[in-house]
């Protein structure tokens, strides 16, 4: 048959000529150890191939996660330094506001006292007016007096009880000023002192702040957010002049507005599951639109009550 397979066996002519057509058994299993041994060849490069890519995949894991343990390393100093500044920034923005109110107090009394020396300037003019009026009264009366001194006894002696009601009326206008201005004086004595009191109490308050922190920051350690648990509250006031208060668990994306009530109530839930790590920081705006003893007594209050500093 010329379709048979070809016989590829030595001394194939010697083999009986029905079995000639198919392969030995010998033949058969040679082809296929040599395919076995080729498989086996292409799987153990294979099998190199892909050991390589793991060493080289597992030593790109361990670079990676060295990389990324020194960059956690990083941003937690960085995290540490940036809540130092900002504290300090909002210290720095305490002080500029009490040097502000400072300067306003002062451009107030120096107001107050324009409007009083405008005052008696003005109530000065007002006696020289009355006083030009009264002496044109009494040139009119001279100047009828003499164009009548032909009338009768009787008109002349009215017109001397009118001069004398008029002197009388005269004296106690004039005794009323006196009291008025003297009164007046009085009240606006008072008034200052009640305002010089009130302005040295507040300087001195500031001032006694401003010891009292930096005789903390002499006597205990520093200040640190390293190892902390830190809680970032924002206060500030609002352009409807209400207070805003703004409060942010490290776990938080963006702040959340709070009252009061309920800012003290979240604070002290985190005082009692972190009693000696809690860390306050108070951020105050630089446009905040407090006044420094507001923003002072906040801060002081947040401070003393639930920061471990203060405990």
């Amino acid at each position: 048959m010329s379709s048979a397979f070809i016989d590829l066996r030595q001394n194939h002519h010697a083999v009986d000529g029905g079995a000639s057509f198919w392969p030995s058994f010998t033949d058969i299993m040679m082809v296929i150890v040599m395919i076995f041994m080729l498989a086996s060849t292409v799987l153990m490069l294979r099998n190199y191939e892909l050991v390589e890519e793991l060493r080289s995949t597992i030593a790109s894991e361990k670079k990676a996660s060295e990389q990324a343990r020194v960059a956690t390393q990083t941003n937690a100093t960085l995290e540490e330094q940036i809540a130092q500044a900002q504290q300090y920034i909002s210290e720095l923005r305490m002080q500029i506001m009490q040097r502000n109110e400072a300067n306003k107090l002062q451009n107030q009394m120096l107001d107050e006292r324009g409007k009083r020396i405008e005052k008696l300037t003005g109530v000065n003019a007002d006696q020289a007016k009355l006083i030009q009026q009264q002496i044109v009264i009494v040139g009119q009366n001279k100047s009828d007096l003499s164009d009548e001194r032909q009338r009768s006894a009787t008109l002349e002696s009215d017109l001397a009880l009118k001069r004398n009601e008029l002197s009388e009326l005269n004296q106690r206008i004039l005794v009323i000023d006196a009291q008025n201005s003297d009164q007046k004086k009085q009240l606006n004595l008072l008034s200052q002192q009640f305002k010089d009191s009130n302005q040295q109490m507040i300087l001195v308050r500031g001032e006694y702040e401003q010891l009292k922190v930096r005789y903390d920051k002499l006597v205990k350690p520093a200040r640190t957010t390293k190892g902390k648990y830190v809680v970032d509250i924002r206060y500030e006031k609002i352009k409807s002049g209400v207070k805003r208060i703004q409060y942010k668990r490290p776990d938080w994306k963006e702040f959340k507005t709070v009252s009061y009530k309920e800012l003290h109530q979240q604070l002290n839930i985190l005082k009692k599951s972190h009693p000696k790590s809690l860390y306050t920081k108070i951020i105050i705006p630089e446009i905040s639109g407090l006044s420094y003893i507001e923003a002072w007594d906040f801060m002081r209050e947040i401070l003393d009550r639930y920061d471990y500093y203060g405990q």
